[in-house]
């Protein structure tokens, strides 16, 4: 059941709850440069005063790191409730990141909210885009380099390999195509295994948000936490 608090001190009831809405859902957004990470909405059922929301702290669950995968985070009040950030929307707070995987994120402000009502808000975090993989086999264009300028006494044949060599990798680097860069057979296949980018966010606890009533200042534990966003590839 909902958490009762006194509204004032002739002890009216006041519940308070936080949920995700039933059609969110995180998502890429921008060509996949910046992720909704989550969304959920307070309902404060007061019809005597406001309230004011001071503080929310976040907890990545990811089963990958988010401290490498996630930038600059940003709250928005999701203000036309469509789940993602708009021109109609309210910037709340940011933060650089996460801090280490699986860390926390707390941000502060101030936001009245209206009594009788729900509101809606986003957690939006800027994507780090994975590194660019390595040119194989780097050794080679090097080492085709250096016998080509050091002079060595190479014979006609092996002479002629050279810029072979040379152009071949100069492709593979600028990526026109996968180019063995090697001057023999023995050939490998694939590269590192790919980087688990699974990102996950949510509110742990009913002490990572900060309400008070406007008037009464009665500070309130709000119910329905804890709540997890949906993982999401990033």
């Amino acid at each position: 059941g909902q958490s009762v608090f006194p509204e004032t001190e002739d002890g009216t009831i006041r519940p308070v709850v936080v949920s995700i809405p039933a059609d969110f859902e995180p998502q890429l957004i921008d060509g996949g440069t910046r992720v909704v990470l989550f969304g959920s909405q307070i309902a404060w059922a007061s019809t005597k005063e406001d309230g004011v929301w001071s503080r929310v702290r976040f907890t990545a669950s990811g089963s990958g790191d988010e401290f490498t995968l996630l930038g600059e985070l940003t709250l928005y009040e999701d203000v036309d409730g469509d789940g993602l950030p708009g021109a109609a929307d309210t910037e709340l707070a940011t933060s650089p990141g996460f801090p280490a995987d699986n860390g926390t994120v707390e941000l502060v402000f101030s936001k009245a909210l209206a009594r009788g009502t729900a509101t809606r808000f986003l957690l939006v975090g800027d994507v780090i885009p994975p590194a660019e993989p390595a040119p194989a086999a780097l050794f080679w264009p090097l080492l085709a380099l250096a016998l080509a300028l050091s002079g060595l006494r190479l014979g006609r044949r092996a002479r002629a390999l050279v810029p072979v060599l040379v152009a071949s990798c100069v492709l593979l680097v600028l990526g026109f195509g996968p180019v063995a860069c090697s001057s023999g057979g023995g050939g490998g296949g694939g590269g590192a295994p790919g980087v688990n980018r699974e990102v996950q966010v949510g509110i742990a606890a009913a002490s990572d948000l900060s309400i008070v009533g406007q008037t009464s200042g009665v500070a309130i534990v709000p119910d329905g936490l804890p709540a997890t966003g949906s993982p999401i590839d990033v």
